[in-house]
């Protein structure tokens, strides 16, 4: 069997000896080829979900916190008022705290920090010396949440977007394959795991065999619905003439799929059942 290696996919499909009209792919097919793949789902949850939490816990940090060193200087000020947040640091609510302080120049100014602790009515106040409207109660937050909360925050879009770049890569090959692609038949030879699952369903990727000039290759196909990759003797596939290797199951696709190649399937059918699929 041939190897196929990917960086040189673009390079074999610019090189493609098919003779066919290349089929058109229209925009909505694209995304239900896209969507049709369980680790472009997942990742389109994944980041939709964390840039939801990024834009409304970020809101919540103050990166004021960043410049703040053990040279700034410090003044004593007064809490003006508290209040209780709906926010929660390790299982312990937030307060918010207004405050004033007078810095050594004679400017006075008003500020807000946060911190799950109690404070007394008079505190530490610490203040950029260049930007002395720039403040916080010492030994607390700008911000209703640390800084360092936005690391968790990010670990949800990022590994999102790790998915939806790698579903993206896979399923526009699909797409490739599509373009150019020869319809041949394939036959069920096995069937592994994804480690994905729909609805509790695991998703499996089959494989089947098909021949190409009495070349033997595979082509596979996704489904957590295994009976529609197994409910014909031989199942239509889609190959690249230039390079068999790169092949996929017509069944593992949007159904739309299978009623746009309807017809050329069922010519290459009548041509070719007449041959022997091993």
């Amino acid at each position: 069997m041939k190897t196929y290696t990917n960086s040189s996919h673009k390079k074999k499909f610019s090189k493609s000896n098919n003779s066919q009209t290349i089929r058109k792919i229209s925009g909505v097919l694209k995304l239900k080829i896209m969507f049709k793949d369980v680790g472009f789902m997942i990742g389109m949850v994944f980041f939709a979900t964390g840039t939801l939490f990024l834009l409304i816990f970020g809101s919540m940090i103050n990166f004021n916190d960043l410049k703040f060193s053990k040279n700034s200087p410090s003044v004593e000020g007064i809490i003006t008022n508290s209040e209780m947040t709906n926010s929660y640091v390790n299982d312990n609510v937030v307060y918010k705290y207004t405050y004033e302080y007078t810095t050594k120049n004679g400017a006075t100014y008003t500020g807000v920090s946060y911190t799950t602790n109690n404070l007394h009515e008079t505190v530490s106040i610490v203040y950029l010396e260049n930007k002395p409207e720039i403040s916080k109660i010492q030994n607390t937050t700008s911000g209703a949440f640390p800084v360092w909360v936005i690391f968790f925050i990010l670990i949800f879009p990022i590994i999102g977007f790790v998915l939806l770049f790698s579903g993206y890569k896979k399923t526009t090959k699909w797409i490739d394959i599509l373009k150019v692609g020869k319809i041949s038949f394939g036959v069920f030879h096995r069937q592994e795991s994804t480690g994905a699952s729909v609805n509790d369903n695991q998703v499996y990727r089959m494989f089947f065999k098909f021949q190409v000039d009495d070349q033997e290759y595979e082509a596979y196909g996704e489904t957590y619905r295994t009976y529609e990759l197994t409910d014909e003797q031989y199942e239509p596939l889609v190959y690249n003439p230039a390079n068999p290797d790169e092949a996929i199951m017509v069944d593992g696709l949007p159904k739309s799929v299978r009623k746009i190649l309807h017809n050329e399937i069922e010519i290459e059918k009548g041509s070719s059942m007449n041959q022997k699929i091993k």
